[in-house]
């Protein structure tokens, strides 16, 4: 069997952003300073629940 090929550092940058930009949008949406998508009344939940979403995308890209 073959051995798997790692990432190159350049494309884990380019995952780690794509990650962090969902997570601070999610954090942005959690904390008011973006609207809810398709408004309030489409929101199932509390706010909090999209504060950790955000907190759980971008903490692995700031590690």
């Amino acid at each position: 069997m073959t051995e798997p090929a790692f990432a190159s550092p350049r494309r884990n940058y380019f995952y780690a952003t794509i990650a962090a930009a969902a997570g601070l949008y999610f954090i942005a949406v959690g904390a008011g300073l973006l609207p809810i998508p398709g408004g309030p009344s489409n929101l199932h939940g509390p706010l909090w629940v999209l504060l950790c979403a955000g907190g759980v995308f971008s903490w692995p890209a700031s590690r």
